[in-house]
């Protein structure tokens, strides 16, 4: 079923469940579209945390203006300590963000979560930013990624996705930008657990408002094509279900 838009994503994201079975009953139609909803709140609810951080990190320095705009002090001085507690105060205990980074506008970065350091960064580096300063405090995703940078005491590298918004002064100018980053395995971690099954029948495929493909993040080449044949067909629909044929195997399946 092609779903309403997420609250948190701020765009549309599809759930496409394929059945391998060529009987096709109303009752299977039933469990797609629980298994839609389920899914989708769950996975709703993760990106929601990532969102909550730096909403607050934001709302709280309308109040107190306690992310100066230029971050060049260091994160083991008093200022530092305090600028850390209150990320890790807005990240609460369950740390809705496994990383936080902030940034200012000279290239100052202040890194919180699996690596806690001051860093560095060019226009190239982050090119995330200029639309989070043209979208002025509104959220945007990133697609997953795969990176080294996060994998911390270990040289193989992992699949993380990222939340950017701008950093806002009490006037609400902006100073800089936030990025809230969490790990594919956590974020999709209840699809995960529904594909591990025995008994699951579903091939599971999320996409972004582009058709972008969010779910499955590690594939191929020709699995990323299968999939955009997938969306093409979804989106172009108005019910949103109903019945198609796998353009590799032939063989009939049912999607929600």
């Amino acid at each position: 079923i092609l779903l309403p838009p997420l609250i948190v994503l701020a765009i549309f994201a599809l759930f496409f469940l394929r059945y391998n079975s060529n009987i096709l009953i109303s009752r299977e139609q039933n469990v797609l579209q629980t298994l839609n909803t389920t899914l989708m709140r769950e996975t709703e609810n993760h990106l929601r945390d990532m969102d909550t951080v730096s909403s607050k990190m934001n709302f709280f320095n309308r109040k107190t203006n306690f992310m100066p705009a230029v971050l060049d002090f260091s994160v083991t001085s008093n200022e530092g300590q305090i600028f850390l507690d209150i990320i890790q105060m807005t990240n609460e205990l369950d740390l809705n963000a496994s990383q936080v980074n902030v940034i200012d506008m000279y290239g100052h970065v202040i890194r919180s979560g699996t690596i806690t350091k001051n860093d560095t960064c060019s226009a190239e580096d982050e090119k995330w930013l200029d639309k989070a300063k043209q979208l002025r405090g509104k959220k945007f995703l990133s697609v997953p990624y795969e990176t080294r940078k996060y994998s911390a005491g270990s040289s193989s590298s992992g699949w993380y996705l990222s939340l950017y918004r701008a950093s806002l002064d009490g006037q609400n100018r902006v100073i800089g930008g936030i990025e809230t980053v969490k790990s594919c395995k956590v974020l999709f971690r209840d699809i995960a657990s529904y594909l591990s099954k025995g008994s699951a029948q579903a091939e599971i495929f999320i996409f972004d408002s582009n058709g972008a493909l969010i779910y499955p993040y590690d594939t191929s080449g020709t699995q990323k094509d299968i999939s955009q044949t997938y969306y093409q067909m979804l989106s172009g629909t108005d019910d949103g279900y109903g019945i198609g044929t796998d353009p590799e195997s032939g063989i009939k399946y049912q999607y929600a």
